[in-house]
């Protein structure tokens, strides 16, 4: 699949897509939960929880063809531009469902879509180290 050019297994990929999937998860439930402070929401857990499973599924089913089909290595300049506006429009769809729906704080939606763009972005670099260590790890 993606990372086997790499010298990366089928197995060690699905690892890396499950571990990474699951930090992302637990990322984005604490970000619903900044979400809910920030909007001076009452907590929920069901919610954020709901939040943090349905952005790490969305970013998943978006990026990974993304990735996949236009060789993420050979086109990085081109391909990362890309991954922003899509997770730009990840973020404020799901912030508006979650947090805003009737688009009263319309600043604020934007502001908070733009920081979760750089939030993945944190994870996408983990991710990436991992690979490399990974990878550095088992040259030698």
């Amino acid at each position: 699949m993606i990372l086997q050019s790499k010298g990366i297994t089928p197995g060690e990929e699905t690892i890396f897509i499950v571990a990474g999937s699951t930090l992302r998860a637990l990322g984005y439930f604490l970000a619903a939960i900044a979400l809910t402070k920030f909007y001076n929401l009452p907590r929920n857990l069901k919610k954020s929880i709901l939040f943090g499973l349905l952005r790490t599924v969305i970013g998943l089913i978006t990026t990974l063809p993304l990735v996949h089909r236009l060789k993420i290595d050979e086109n990085l300049f081109i391909i990362a531009p890309i991954i922003a506006v899509v997770r730009f429009f990840e973020w404020f769809v799901l912030i508006m469902f979650f947090y805003d729906k009737k688009f009263e704080h319309r600043l604020d939606d934007i502001k908070y879509s733009i920081i979760g763009v750089l939030y993945s972005l944190v994870f996408d670099f983990a991710t990436g180290a991992l690979i490399i260590i990974w990878g550095l790890a088992r040259m030698g």
